[in-house]
């Protein structure tokens, strides 16, 4: 689970480190990737099995069940909401790919 762990949290930062998601919305895809790779749970990996999962885990993260937008908009539209009903500016609760997302979406 560690070599998929890891390589899902790569992935995330590099999509967020391109301002596609929020800071926050790195451990959801994290831990969406491992509870895809959950089936497939190996006790005691070799290191073959950890290269293998790292490159499924980069993989997923390419692929279309890679929850982007469809699954974060809805939690990203929860944080704006609460920083406004708090009075608090919006800036930095989410990216600024997910907002428009979000404005596309109302």
């Amino acid at each position: 689970m560690t070599a998929v762990m890891s390589a899902a949290n790569e992935k995330a930062v590099e999509v967020f480190l391109r301002e596609e998601i929020a800071y926050l919305d790195i451990v959801p895809l994290v831990s969406a990737c491992c509870e895809a790779h959950k089936a497939d749970l190996t006790a005691a990996p070799s290191i073959d099995d950890i290269v293998h999962f790292d490159a499924w885990a980069r993989d997923w993260c390419d692929s279309e069940e890679f929850p982007l937008h469809h699954e974060l908009a809805e939690v990203s539209l929860q944080a704006v909401c609460a920083r406004m009903e708090d009075g608090m500016p919006i800036s930095g609760a989410v990216s600024s790919a997910a907002f428009q997302t979000l404005c596309a979406m109302l």
